[in-house]
């Protein structure tokens, strides 16, 4: 049922907050205590980690690029985000210190779950993020992270956008406490800030912001082009695939400092 929205993507939007919120769970104790079972990693393989290769498609890809600033610069471990359909036809570099995390609500993605059985068998421990149990790729990776996110009927994703995002913060805040690559205070500052962000995401949706008038001043527009840096630049591509998925508007994103070289 849509609840009373208009549609199901619009329904899903306002339950982002409930999504996070069911994401974050009990894997963040009072205490500023993180667990996160699902990981699958002892502390010594986390301790041992050389790189980090995220395999998604679309939606999932974007938040696999998000999670990439946020693992690099929280738990210090390179990170490298790849398209999965690009990924299965290189000849992938491997090895038992690389660990490889595939993103897919669905769990059904097949470009994602071949390139998942691809890692596994060169020998690299593997982790999948997806919304539903019992799915194919949590058939084929060592072990699972689940988003809690409830049925997405919605063909553009939405709560299960900002939920990957979610965990992602959480595997890096995990890395990090291993490592040792953050202090005492500043992880509890931001598991703090983690477990008040569904808070946060309400008052927005609740609250008075500029969405519909944009919207009107602009929707006649032929053409958008999206910029962003750093941690932007992907919410940048995931904004200019939503509105090409949703209006059918010619739309692009790009990084801002390539502005220059060709746009």
């Amino acid at each position: 049922e849509k609840g009373g929205y208009e549609t199901f993507m619009l329904k899903e939007i306002y339950e982002q907050p409930d999504a996070v919120r069911e994401t974050i769970g009990d894997r963040i104790r009072p205490g500023a205590k993180l667990e996160l079972e699902g990981l699958g990693l002892s502390d010594k393989q986390i301790q041992n980690l050389r790189r980090i290769v995220v395999l998604a498609c679309g939606t999932a890809y974007h938040a696999g690029v998000v999670g990439r600033y946020i693992i690099e610069e929280w738990a210090r471990v390179p990170v490298e985000p790849d398209i999965a359909s690009e990924w299965i036809y290189r000849n992938p570099v491997l090895s038992k210190d690389t660990l490889v995390i595939g993103i897919s609500q669905s769990g059904e993605t097949r470009d994602t779950v071949a390139a998942m059985r691809l890692a596994k068998a060169a020998g690299a421990p593997t982790v999948a993020i997806t919304n539903q149990m019992g799915s194919q790729i949590t058939r084929e990776v060592d072990s699972v992270l689940y988003t809690r996110c409830g049925l997405e009927v919605g063909v553009a994703a939405s709560k299960t956008f900002t939920a990957q995002v979610s965990l992602l913060i959480l595997v890096a805040l995990k890395l990090a406490q291993v490592r040792r690559t953050l202090s005492v205070e500043d992880h509890g500052f931001i598991l703090d800030a983690v477990y008040n962000l569904p808070e946060k995401i309400a008052q927005f949706l609740d609250g008075d912001h500029p969405i519909e008038d944009i919207a009107q001043r602009y929707y006649e527009k032929p053409f958008f082009l999206y910029l962003g840096r750093h941690i932007g630049l992907p919410v940048a591509l995931e904004g200019a695939l939503k509105l090409k998925e949703i209006s059918y508007i010619p739309t692009e994103a790009y990084s801002a400092g390539e502005m220059k070289h060709g746009p």
